[in-house]
């Protein structure tokens, strides 16, 4: 039986709504109808879509024909994870990982040029820059003088692909910082692999200019080019002493590849320390009752490290 609705009427005791008793007649058949047709005896519902006893929840799903779109999930599928799809980046990513066979170190303590292996599908390129050389000491009877220690090159490292370097980038070495007598030590050169990847120079030592006296260190290399550009180390200073007190020349800055020139104190005067490795600061130049004025030791030229990785 379709549902009976009650005439209200306009308003209120108008006359124009159904007579009490036929009111009362429409809301008996609408229980009548609702519990012979839709409740049993408990209340519980007798059919639902045509469906009568207990309902499944699949026999409820073919009776009312729903599909995942019906309820807001037409994207969602009961795939397997062997199956679900991954997006063009991730694919992307695990192909360059999955196809690496080999790895292949290549460095360079000259200029030169960096043509890749073949294969090379990416790189780590590292650059660190030359040393500055120790500053001297000046000639002076009767005193002690000492140079402070050269800065060490500064180190980058740039993650690069086979499309940045194409066939070849040229490979520029910095060259070690260079000492000369009773003067300050010259800059290290820059480090490079083409503009990709740069690191700096370090500072030359200072020289101790009269009797007495002393030289700052050299500062080290500035950040340079990279995905990470950290400064050098600088070199320390000279120590300031007397005719009676001795106190060393300054130190080398050491560097990733290289060990700064070592504090040099002496009976007499005698030349700084050289840097070994690469990168690395000159050690000071020490004087007591020199006649001669007196060189630093030599900063360490730069380096290059390339580490390739090379595809199947």
């Amino acid at each position: 039986m379709a549902q009976q609705n009650l005439g209200l009427g306009t308003a209120a005791n108008d006359g124009t709504g159904d007579p009490i008793r036929t009111a009362l007649q429409k809301v008996q058949d609408n229980f009548t109808d609702l519990y012979t047709n839709k409740l049993n005896a408990a209340g519980a519902v007798i059919s639902v879509a045509g469906l009568v006893g207990a309902i499944t929840a699949s026999a409820l799903k073919t009776a009312l024909s729903l599909v995942k779109g019906d309820i807001g999930l037409g994207n969602v599928d009961n795939t397997s994870d062997a199956g679900k799809p991954v997006s063009t980046a991730q694919a992307a990513a695990i192909a360059a990982s999955s196809r690496i066979s080999s790895v292949v170190l290549r460095t360079f303590a000259s200029t030169g040029t960096y043509t890749p292996t073949a294969g090379m599908v990416f790189a780590t390129v590292e650059c660190t820059g030359g040393g500055g050389a120790g500053g001297g000491a000046v000639s002076a009877s009767g005193s002690s003088h000492t140079g402070g220690g050269g800065g060490a090159g500064s180190r980058s490292v740039k993650r690069v692909t086979a499309a940045d370097i194409g066939a070849s980038k040229t490979v520029t070495i910095g060259a070690a910082g260079t000492a000369s007598a009773g003067a300050d030590g010259s800059a290290g050169g820059d480090t490079s692999v083409g503009s990709l990847c740069i690191g700096k120079g370090g500072s030359g030592g200072i020289a101790g200019a009269n009797a007495l006296s002393f030289g700052n260190g050299g500062s080290g290399g500035v950040a340079g080019a990279g995905d990470i550009a950290s400064p050098g180390a600088p070199g320390g200073a000279g120590g300031i002493g007397s005719t009676s007190i001795f106190t060393p020349a300054g130190f080398g800055g050491c560097s990733m590849y290289g060990a700064g020139g070592k504090a040099l104190l002496t009976g007499g005067g005698a030349t700084g320390n050289s840097a070994t490795g690469f990168g690395a600061g000159g050690g000071g130049g020490f004087g007591y009752n020199a006649t001669t004025p007196i060189a630093g030791g030599s900063g360490a030229a730069g380096y290059v490290v390339i580490t390739e990785y090379i595809g199947v």
